[in-house]
């Protein structure tokens, strides 16, 4: 007997609580959680308990930034709420937000600004990093380590 269809399972397991995390943290401006909840294919369009998605929450809190990275996910911009309210009605008029929902409306591609920032690592977590030793010539030093003199005692050598 042959099966009907083949079921396909997704290889990250999205949860409700993952999906109502990026409607929260776009309504936050948390553009790195959003950035990773994208990352992990999350969609974009997906709404909240009330019905409104997450470009509409970061509409609403006027987080330009995160608005763009929405979009260029492939957020809907006509997608309205459960009362019927578009992303572009919670921004202000002429605000930069509204600029941005109005220009991808039209087709336009919105630029992302670059991020340049980058995060101070900890030497452990570089390979090697707190392995290295300072020392003038670059060399590891060898011997024992520890106290210096080794054995307590009369000293070693020629009698005089």
């Amino acid at each position: 007997m042959k099966m009907a269809a083949n079921i396909i399972l997704s290889k990250v397991y999205i949860g409700k609580e993952t999906e109502n995390r990026l409607v929260s943290s776009a309504g936050q401006g948390d553009i790195s959680s959003v950035l990773k909840l994208l990352r992990k294919r999350v969609n974009p369009n997906l709404r909240d308990e009330v019905g409104v998605t997450a470009l509409a929450r970061a509409a609403a809190g006027h987080h330009t930034e995160t608005v763009k990275y929405l979009i260029l996910a492939g957020a809907k911009l006509d997608c309205e709420t459960s009362s019927g309210v578009r992303p572009i009605n919670f921004t202000r008029v002429k605000s930069e937000t509204w600029q941005v929902l109005l220009a991808a409306s039209h087709g336009e591609i919105p630029e992302i600004e670059e991020i340049n920032e980058v995060p101070d690592v900890p030497d452990f977590a570089i390979e090697g990093g707190a392995a290295k030793s300072k020392t003038k010539s670059g060399k590891k030093k060898k011997g024992k380590k520890g106290k210096k003199g080794g054995k307590k005692g009369k000293k070693k050598g020629k009698k005089k």
